[in-house]
């Protein structure tokens, strides 16, 4: 059963009291969003691995009044330039940040965002990790499945088990069928798991048959790293771990 967690008018109030002045973009760093869904766009950046820029996708919602973020861009430059590039967009603030889990590719921008009096969402579990292993900490934090309610719209958090990481959860935007389903799922691009440092390969596939069984309506999967589809890109996650399992 999911928790309902709404997110009150008192969330805009502390973002007005610190929202900054819209800085200017330039050519070189404009937004680069895209429309996946009514509402909801992804955005990518990037980070230098072995001399060549790999991407990390992270989404958000738009709403009436205010603007949802999932996850932070791994680009550290790219922050200030993620906010103005929404209010460049949709002219609307962003109301909160919700963080899929502890890797920096997700949380890496919780510190900047909590300083311009955005609230910061995770996991108990993802909180304790990020505490434990030295990166920012979100400010608040949730227990088991639930869904959240901001400006009448809602969306879930599910946690189907460890798998890329012992805390990642995914989220479900239902009025659109859309599955955020970040590093937990690897795109049809991916040939292999990637770091599997913090994976629990034992687990990783019973997450994904849980994903399959709980969002069997699912028209977009959005994994963390490289190109969206569908369905089928947690049967090809399946078929990874599969193929490591027998490495």
């Amino acid at each position: 059963m999911f928790r309902r967690i709404k997110i009150f008018c008192l969330i805009s109030a502390v973002f007005a009291a610190f929202s900054c002045p819209l800085a200017a973009q330039t050519a070189e760093n404009k937004a680069d969003f895209t429309r996946v869904a009514d509402s909801l766009y992804t955005y990518t950046t990037y980070r230098d691995l072995d001399g060549t820029p790999f991407p990390a996708n992270a989404m958000y919602m738009v709403t009436a009044e205010s603007v949802v973020l999932i996850d932070t861009p791994w680009d550290t430059t790219k922050y200030q330039w993620l906010l103005d590039g929404i209010r460049l967009r949709h002219g609307k603030p962003v109301k909160m940040c919700l963080s899929t889990h502890w890797h920096d590719d997700r949380t890496g921008g919780v510190a900047y965002f909590q300083s311009k009096g955005i609230p910061t969402f995770a996991s108990n579990q993802t909180k304790a990790l990020c505490a434990l292993k030295g990166a920012p900490v979100p400010q608040f934090g949730f227990e088991g499945d639930t869904s959240f309610v901001v400006d009448g719209v809602s969306f879930e958090v599910y946690y189907p088990g460890p798998g890329h990481t012992v805390d990642n959860i995914v989220v479900w935007f239902p009025k659109q069928r859309v599955l955020y389903a970040g590093c937990a799922v690897k795109s049809k691009e991916s040939k292999g798991l990637g770091y599997t440092g913090d994976a629990d390969l034992e687990a990783w596939p019973a997450a994904i048959d849980a994903m399959l069984r709980k969002y069997p309506d699912a028209r977009l999967v959005i994994p963390g790293h490289f190109a969206t589809g569908g369905k089928s890109l947690l049967r090809w996650t399946a078929k990874l771990l599969a193929a490591a399992k027998k490495e």
